[in-house]
């Protein structure tokens, strides 16, 4: 793996990847990412350098539509952008709930996965009411779900109304 910043003892660490192709029919090819990486106390320990190599060198990042990291503390904008963004173009769902992720990383994300229309980044304080505004601007009719429970939202942006197609929106706990 990659160097990274943390020097910590990983002799602890262990971890899984989940990986699946779901066919549901000739047309639908769907590759999901679903990571779960847990030191001995249980704290969720995968880290930036960790699951960039793990979608550099274990799938065709090109396939996955969905990624799953919901819950990795240490995952940052880094994983977003260097990553997610440049090596997952058919992305279409991105869940990191509780990650360490900011406007940044989901904006590089939009504006890099095309097909892009379901994100899920509750308890990820530093992401705002800029994120609706830019998947307005780059999303406005794709978009299917939003949900973004207890982040830094403080205001609600008047171009949510451009989000058309938008099934679920979810905002609680937010300063609005």
């Amino acid at each position: 793996m990659a160097e990274d910043q943390d020097n910590g003892n990983d002799a602890n660490r262990s971890g899984s990847l989940f990986w699946t192709q779901d066919h549901k029919d000739e047309f639908i090819k769907r590759t999901v990412l679903w990571f779960n990486w847990f030191n001995e106390e249980g704290r969720e320990n995968l880290r930036d350098s960790d699951a960039c190599d793990l979608i550099q060198n274990l799938v065709h990042p090109e396939q996955v539509t969905d990624i799953i990291l919901n819950g990795c503390i240490q995952i940052t904008d880094f994983t977003l952008k260097s990553c997610v963004a440049e090596l997952c173009p058919n992305l279409k769902a991105l869940r990191v709930d509780g990650c360490d992720v900011s406007d940044d990383g989901i904006v590089a994300v939009v504006k890099n996965c095309k097909a892009f229309n379901i994100l899920s980044c509750s308890e990820c304080s530093r992401v705002t009411e800029k994120v609706v505004e830019i998947l307005a601007d780059h999303r406005s009719q794709e978009m299917k779900v939003i949900y973004a429970d207890g982040c830094g939202h403080s205001a609600l942006s008047p171009k949510i109304g451009l989000l058309s197609n938008l099934e679920k929106l979810k905002l609680s706990n937010n300063n609005l």
